[in-house]
Order: C-alpha cells, then sequence, then structure tokens
C-alpha cells in the first residue's frame, strides 16, 4: 500500500514537472516583436519591466509599457493570455505637483509638491493659502484676522489596482501649521489628517487628476481648543520628469 502511494505520488510530481516544463511565456511587444521562453523576475520599482530567458539561454529585459500582451503556450499549441496592454502602463513620476481647487470653497486652496522616496511611498510638502478658503468667512464673518499660508507635509502611498491601469488608489497622513489673529501667527494652530483618494491619470500625458477626502483634528494654542474637521479634494496636477 505504501508502495502504491509513493508511486502515485511520484508520477503526479513528475507530470506536474514536465507540464511546467512544456509552458513557455510568449510576450508580444508594440512594435511586432515577439519573444518566446520563461519569465524569471519581475519588477516594479523604478519602473515596471520582466526579465524572459529564452531556451539558449539568453535573457531579454523588457518594459511593461512595451508589451501588447503576454500568453502561456503549451507543447500542445494551446494558449492562455495572462496579460493584455489596456492602456497607460506609466510607472510613477519621480515627483509631480497639483493644486486642489476645490479647496477656494472650503479652507484654502492647496499646492502640493510630491517627490519619491520609496517604491509608491511620497512624501508631499504643500501651502495652503487659508485667507482664500470661503468657509472662512461664511463661519467667520466678522472677524478681522490675518490669514497666513498654511504649511504642511503629507506621506502617501500609492496602490496599483491592475499592472495595466495606469491609475491608483492613495493613502496617508500628515500635518500642517497656520496662523492667524490680527497680528501673522498671533494665533497658532496645528493640523494633523489622514486622507484617501483616487487618482486618474491621462493616457498618453502627463496630466492627472485626484478625488479624494481629508478628515483630522486642529488644536488651537491660544484658545486650547481642539476641533475635527474635514475637507473634500479635487486637485489637478502634472507629473514632473519620468
Amino acid at each position: 500500500m505504501k508502495k502504491a502511494l509513493a508511486a502515485l505520488i511520484l508520477l503526479v510530481l513528475t507530470v506536474a514537472s514536465v507540464s511546467a516544463q512544456e509552458t513557455v511565456d510568449v510576450v508580444y511587444l508594440t512594435d511586432g516583436q515577439v519573444i518566446t521562453g520563461k519569465i524569471i523576475e519581475t519588477e516594479k520599482y523604478p519602473e515596471q519591466r520582466i526579465k524572459i530567458q529564452t531556451e539558449d539561454g539568453t535573457v531579454y529585459i523588457v518594459k511593461m509599457v512595451d508589451v501588447e500582451k503576454i500568453v502561456e503556450q503549451t507543447a500542445e499549441g494551446s494558449t492562455v493570455t495572462v496579460a493584455v496592454k489596456a492602456g497607460d502602463d506609466q510607472p510613477m513620476s519621480r515627483s509631480y505637483i497639483n493644486v486642489n481647487l476645490l479647496g477656494f470653497l472650503q479652507w484654502g486652496p492647496i499646492v502640493e509638491y510630491g517627490f519619491s522616496v520609496a517604491e509608491d511611498l511620497y512624501l508631499a510638502p504643500h501651502l495652503r493659502l487659508d485667507g482664500l478658503g470661503a468657509l472662512n468667512w461664511i463661519l467667520f464673518p466678522d472677524d478681522t484676522w490675518i490669514y497666513t499660508p498654511a504649511l504642511g507635509l503629507t506621506v502617501l502611498s500609492f496602490m496599483d489596482i491592475s499592472p495595466y491601469n495606469p491609475n491608483r488608489l492613495y493613502y496617508g497622513g500628515g500635518f500642517e501649521i497656520e496662523g492667524a489673529g490680527e497680528i501673522p501667527f498671533e494665533q497658532v494652530i496645528l493640523n494633523i489628517y489622514g486622507n484617501l483618494g483616487y487618482r486618474w491619470r491621462t493616457v498618453g500625458q502627463k496630466r492627472f487628476m485626484n478625488v479624494g477626502a481629508h478628515l483630522g483634528a486642529s488644536y488651537d494654542f491660544w484658545w486650547e481648543e481642539l476641533m475635527i474637521f474635514a475637507m473634500a479634494e479635487l486637485s489637478f496636477g502634472w507629473r514632473l520628469g519620468t
């Protein structure tokens, strides 16, 4: 009985091994070239690409932006498509700049500059023009404060939706310092927040659009008050560099 079981296991492993060996990857490039072999490595940072080894041992490094589709093919000739180019497979750029125009209707527009510090991880210092936000004047119409720009820093992480979708989900958090009062920075306020959103990237262009929201807590050191705040995001930006 044990010998029969061992023989069965050996047979299954042999069949699986042969099947794996008989399957090859066929990479179709956008310029019409076709590379047949085995994909031995995939990379996502600083750009998405694959390494494919052909039967004679040659290794090709192929950028995913140059791939039309990838097909698994068996010795019998049957194929399974494992990836199809569905749009602009641009990697995230090293840096970007964007402006949250919806801030004019809230707590002030935001100008943000982001730069990559790791794969899909960005630091984004920003400037918020507090005095240009409509909510300040609607909620506090009698104030004679001088609003000084708020300075802040956000940490953002971007998530792939799929290898071939250029859009990204993002989440993160940060802080900012703002001042107000009869004289600049008479009243200092600390804001700590988290944010979540979705970035649409224009195919073949450097433009993008963010739709998201900020939720956080604000502490006024002058009045020693803590309040909760929220801010919607509708921003437009540009990728800088590659």
